[in-house]
């Protein structure tokens, strides 16, 4: 585990909880989403090194045998099916889309992400997974027939919202409910998930309060 916190040391506070800056509204990973106030999406999925940015902090406050910290992890086994590497030591998908966790765990990332945000950029900012209504908002312009071709880095193109018809499914506000990724007739058809899966992962939604 030394290997996993001087790696994290070295990321922490510079992925998700970058420092605020008075001259940009939105935060940090966001661009807004045509038609709403206030509101902002993430321009790619959640990283693997977002998500290890999240358990570092968590260690760090709750201890690494604490139950918020287990409960944190995602499930190995399914996430080094898509990647065929140990997680924690990984660092050649650090900027690929974060796989392997449940409903549950990305809604609690939210709630993390809302108060560390929220609490260093000295404003309310509440993150939370989008609904398929504010998924369309922001694919107006996509090629609605694209189809994924498994997963990649989120570090490619210059569209303002990378990934999401072409990179990891994409879990909904809706529990059980995820857009786009493989198997897809088009890039804003829903499917259902059940459990953690190698193919599905999210990124939130900020709205400022």
């Amino acid at each position: 585990m030394h290997f996993f916190k001087y790696t994290l040391t070295i990321f922490v506070g510079a992925i998700i909880l970058s420092s605020f800056s008075p001259y940009r509204k939105n935060p940090a990973g966001t661009s807004s989403v045509p038609g709403l106030a206030n509101t902002f999406l993430d321009k790619t999925e959640i990283t693997n090194i977002a998500w290890k940015e999240y358990l570092y902090d968590i260690k760090e406050q709750e201890g690494e045998e604490s139950e918020e910290y287990k409960q944190s992890l995602p499930d190995f086994a399914v996430w080094e099916m898509a990647y065929g590497e140990n997680f924690i030591a990984s660092k050649a998908y650090d900027d690929y889309p974060l796989v392997g966790v449940s409903y549950q765990q990305a809604i609690a990332y939210c709630e993390w992400r809302s108060a560390r945000v929220s609490e260093k950029e000295h404003r309310k900012i509440e993150y939370k997974l989008p609904s398929l209504k504010e998924y369309k908002m922001v694919t107006r312009d996509e090629d609605k027939n694209k189809m994924a071709e498994g997963l990649y880095s989120t570090n490619f193109g210059f569209r303002t919202f990378s990934g999401i018809c072409e990179n990891a499914a994409e879990m909904t506000n809706k529990e059980g409910i995820s857009i786009a990724g493989a198997n897809r007739t088009t890039c804003l058809e829903t499917k259902e998930y059940h459990s953690p899966s190698p193919s599905l992962g999210f990124r939130c939604m900020a709205v400022l309060k």
